[in-house]
């Protein structure tokens, strides 16, 4: 008797599962985000959905000053109970529709007292990718995360950032679901002087 509840208890579980809505303790990956902006329409984002609700959103906010590197700040914030546990970003400047060399930083507060991320680099002068790998959000895990980036641009004309992003979010508790978030978005990067 115990066998059958539990085989009927799995095939209402299965049916659930038919219905397009994610298993608790499943994972997910959402690779056809909405992409959007703002509401004046300068800062592009993107919009990870599941069943029509929103998980999480990318978008990026540029900063371009009249000397030295551009200001980039990716904003992250995610659905309350979920946990940023990854992020891959590559970064590549566009300018007339060719690659241009691309060297990305990220800036860590100086107020905080333990690490602001795990993060890891790869690229160099001359690769038209710089990508960054976040291992570990720390305290930022389970808030929106600011992400504050300097991109060194030689040109001062307008070009355009392209990021391929790849975020990996925790649904929390044993049954929570694991999400894989991927999403490409060019970033409008003005020329020097034009704000």
């Amino acid at each position: 008797m115990r066998r059958r509840q539990v085989l009927a208890g799995l095939g209402a579980l299965g049916v659930g599962a038919t219905a397009g809505c994610s298993l608790p303790g499943s994972e997910t990956t959402i690779s056809n985000p909405v992409r959007d902006a703002d509401d004046d329409g300068t800062d592009p984002y993107l919009s990870f959905r599941d069943d029509d609700e929103e998980v999480a959103s990318l978008g990026f906010s540029p900063s371009v000053p009249d000397t030295g590197s551009i200001r980039v700040t990716a904003h992250l914030p995610h659905r309350d109970g979920t946990e940023l546990t990854d992020a891959t970003f590559d970064f590549r400047m566009v300018r007339d529709g060719e690659p241009v060399a691309t060297i990305v930083a990220l800036v860590t507060p100086v107020t905080v007292e333990k690490p602001y991320v795990s993060a890891t680099f790869s690229g160099s002068r001359g690769s038209n990718v710089s990508t960054v790998r976040i291992d570990d959000f720390g305290d930022l895990a389970d808030e929106t995360a600011n992400l504050h980036f300097l991109v060194d641009r030689q040109e001062a004309g307008a070009s355009t950032l392209h990021v391929d992003a790849t975020v990996g979010l925790d649904g929390g508790g044993l049954l929570g679901s694991q999400y894989t978030l991927t999403g490409e978005l060019d970033v409008p990067i003005p020329a020097r002087g034009s704000a």
